[in-house]
């Protein structure tokens, strides 16, 4: 055995510079990286405000820090000495990484970096500089100065930075939740832990999370964006996990991912129930956003207990419904819904309960609640109610007419022109099919009686069921009189689209008494 050996502490002492460069470049890939970690590190001093100037070549840090003292400063000297011995180099090191941060060494990645850092002796008010560089001894000299305001701090790093713009890039975008005044060039950059976008939000006060989290507005994936000094060092994303949707923004100190998760979904939970109780302040589109939130969580925990007691409901007419009042209509009568993502018409209620759900809550409800709901017919404009009413009529008499029990005998040819004509009312928008997503379908006819119309699958392609007696009478009726069209399309189509007014206007006469 080779007692000669140096251990592996007195390995550390070896190469000062080369243990700061592996350090540093480790942790910071690029020079704009380093730029975010300096400023992170400034952070940390406890200033209100940081002014950051990029120009080409050189970077200079503005701040008044709160700090009584900068020890931190004299042990980067110390480090950046190579006529102190190397044990205390290492130990000076060593004591940074303790009491301030290795973001300290952030500068310092940067090839043939100088940093100069300017301050005020807290005695004399003179400003002294401290100019350090891995490849010269430290140098220092004073000025006297005329200005015997705060004590400031200036830092100016010079170097292969590269492009000012990644700087200042890489500021705007790691730097926007900061809860300090951050500016570049003059311009706020840090708008403080603050989310937009979110139906409601809150401050996390626990012990160690600090920062905050909110209900997006718009449906998506979960957001996290943890912070270090107010500086952004990870984000994550991942899917909608049991109902639990959220975006926050996370000053964490020395938490686990898994700890950080556990906290957020209390948190989430707890913003789920002020949501439930503040649901009326808030408008239409929040309100929809809000119930589906509400009514996910509740399936996914299969827990009817978030939506109890609450009027989450909204009625197209009339005060919102609670579960248990939807419910209990439900089993007494018919209970009609409006799809909340379309925005172009209006539900007619039909003197009937309407409720305006979207596509998803109503699914929900319908499966894990036990409440049956039927698609309302929808209409367009102030006089499309009235016209689809008179649609109706008029179609009524038509069925009476055709004897639609009996399923008259028509032809192919006949049912292959009654398809010809839904196709073309669907190209020309004179049905506005709102289940049916893009470019108008293509109709083909198809053997059976199941429902007089069928999408397919990919959703491209109606199915115009022959056999149903309901498409053999609108064949019968359309052969006899074309005008006959759109009261046949809105019996097609019951539930399924809007007619619109100008076709109702063109095609229909008033009923007759």
């Amino acid at each position: 055995m080779n007692l000669d050996r140096p251990w592996p502490a007195e390995l550390l002492t070896i190469d000062v510079f080369a243990e700061i460069r592996k350090l540093a470049t480790r942790r910071f890939k690029t020079p704009a990286d380093s730029t975010v970690g300096f400023a992170g590190f400034l952070s940390s001093l406890g200033p209100r405000r940081i002014d950051i100037a990029a120009r080409p070549g050189k970077l200079v840090f503005s701040c008044a820090p709160r700090l009584d003292s900068y020890d931190w400063l004299a042990l980067l000297a110390e480090i950046f000495d190579p006529d102190r011995p190397r044990g205390a180099r290492h130990d000076a090191l060593v004591r940074l990484e303790r009491d301030f941060d290795l973001d300290a060494l952030a500068a310092f990645s940067i090839p043939k970096a100088r940093v100069a850092f300017t301050h005020r002796c807290p005695h004399s008010g003179a400003l002294e500089t401290v100019e350090l560089s891995p490849s010269a001894k430290p140098r220092r000299w004073r000025q006297p100065s005329a200005d015997a305001g705060a004590e400031a701090l200036r830092i100016a790093i010079s170097g292969k930075l590269g492009r000012a713009s990644s700087h200042a890039s890489a500021l705007e975008h790691q730097g926007r939740f900061s809860p300090l005044e951050l500016r570049l060039k003059g311009r706020r950059i840090s708008r403080g832990h603050r989310l937009g976008g979110m139906l409601l939000s809150r401050d996390l006060s626990k012990e160690r999370l600090r920062g905050v989290i909110g209900l997006p507005r718009k449906p998506g994936l979960c957001e996290l964006h943890l912070l270090k000094h107010g500086m952004v060092t990870q984000t994550k994303l991942w899917p909608v996990h049991r109902g639990l949707e959220f975006h926050a923004v996370v000053e964490h100190e020395g938490l686990e991912l898994p700890e950080i998760w556990r906290a957020l979904r209390s948190e989430a939970e707890e913003l789920l129930i002020e949501l439930r109780r503040r649901i009326e302040q808030f408008d239409k589109s929040d309100w929809s956003r809000s119930v589906d939130l509400l009514v996910e969580r509740a399936a996914h925990a299969r827990s009817a207990d978030l939506l109890a007691g609450a009027r989450l409901f909204s009625q197209s007419r009339g005060r919102p419904l609670s579960i248990e009042e939807l419910r209990e209509r439900a089993r007494k009568e018919k209970i009609y819904v409006v799809a909340s993502e379309d925005k172009r018409v209006r539900p007619d209620p039909r003197g009937k309960t309407t409720v305006v759900l979207s596509s998803s809550a109503r699914n929900l409800l319908e499966k894990h609640h036990g409440v049956t709901l039927h698609t309302a017919l929808r209409s367009e404009g102030r006089i499309a109610p009235k016209l689809a009413v008179r649609a109706r009529w008029r179609w009524q008499r038509i069925a009476r007419r055709q004897a639609v029990r009996n399923a008259p005998e028509v032809s192919l040819g006949e049912l292959a022109k009654l398809a010809q004509a839904v196709e073309d009312a669907l190209t020309s928008g004179l049905v506005a099919p709102y289940d049916l997503e893009g470019a108008a379908p293509r109709v083909a006819l198809s053997a059976g009686k199941d429902g007089p119309l069928r999408v397919s699958n990919e959703g491209r392609l109606l199915h115009l069921c022959t056999h149903h007696p309901l498409v053999r009478a609108c064949a019968r009726a359309y052969k006899d009189d074309p005008a006959a069209l759109v009261p046949a399309l809105a019996a097609l189509f019951e539930g399924r689209a809007s007619l619109s007014e100008t076709g109702l206007e063109r095609l229909i006469a008033p009923p007759r008494d």
